[in-house]
């Protein structure tokens, strides 16, 4: 059976960098650090990031409630005061070369005023770079119409 890393072309990029002597950016932005710490931490995202020192956080994964009062932990009065309070916090923790991914989606934005969509536009005015890639990626899906579409 042949090598199917032969024909990633991910790979095959990789290795020819290697052999001109080039560094992958990758390698070139790094952070070398002596001591890591990986965990899965399942609590109260805010109370937890409070905790965390400044820019001390490479990738954050969160997953918030959507606000639909389906239960009395998916209601909340004021819910885009409370998106702000973890997204501040997020911003703080995050390093300059750490991402998050926030679960969502537009299936519910008429529900309740289109809480999602504030929060989208609130992370957004803290970055303006990122407001460059939403627009890139809602005008290509407006062409295909295909809003399930991954973007990775």
């Amino acid at each position: 059976m042949a090598n199917k890393s032969h024909f990633n072309s991910g790979h095959i990029a990789i290795n020819q960098l290697k052999k001109k002597g080039v560094l992958h950016s990758s390698i070139i932005a790094g952070i070398s650090t002596l001591h890591t710490i990986h965990g899965v931490f399942i609590q109260d995202a805010v109370e937890f990031l409070k905790t965390l020192p400044d820019s001390s956080v490479q990738l954050i994964i969160i997953d918030p409630p959507y606000n639909l009062d389906l239960d009395n932990w998916d209601t909340f009065d004021n819910y885009l005061e409370w998106a702000k309070g973890w997204l501040d916090q997020i911003y703080r923790v995050l390093s300059d070369s750490g991402n998050c991914v926030i679960f969502g989606g537009f299936q519910y934005q008429d529900l309740k005023n289109g809480d999602l969509l504030e929060i989208l536009h609130y992370s957004l005015m803290k970055d303006s770079s990122l407001d460059d890639v939403l627009e890139e990626i809602a005008s290509a899906n407006q062409l295909t119409n295909d809003w399930e579409k991954p973007f990775l």
